[in-house]
């Protein structure tokens, strides 16, 4: 069962997180640094976070990040940018799981 954003525990998301970076500071990791805790008004800050991460050497994880970047759009309410990375993630060609993932959150009405 899939937990609402609003019962999340972003705090607590983001501590481990850190402390998992002071032992593997990973491309994954530092994704999820970047969005972790991204809830309310700090979506645009993570916005600025994850566009300033650079996992060019790594570009199996590129779906990765644009997938989380468009779901921070989406949390924005910046819809048409949200839809248009969306489809950005499903044209660099995700595992099925992914893919059908993606798929539904792009189907999703609109944040309003």
């Amino acid at each position: 069962m899939d937990a609402s954003v609003a019962e999340t525990e972003w705090q607590q998301i983001a501590a481990l997180v850190g402390a998992l970076s002071e032992f593997a500071l990973t491309s994954v990791v530092q994704l999820n640094a970047a969005v972790g805790g991204a809830s309310g008004t700090r979506v645009e800050h993570r916005l600025v976070r994850l566009g300033r991460l650079d996992i060019s050497g790594e570009p199996a994880n590129a779906d990765q990040l644009t997938a989380a970047r468009a779901e921070l759009l989406r949390r924005a309410s910046r819809n048409t940018a949200a839809l248009a990375t969306y489809d950005g993630a499903l044209a660099l060609d995700p595992a099925p799981p992914d893919r059908a993932h993606l798929t539904r959150l792009r189907e999703e009405p609109a944040s309003t």
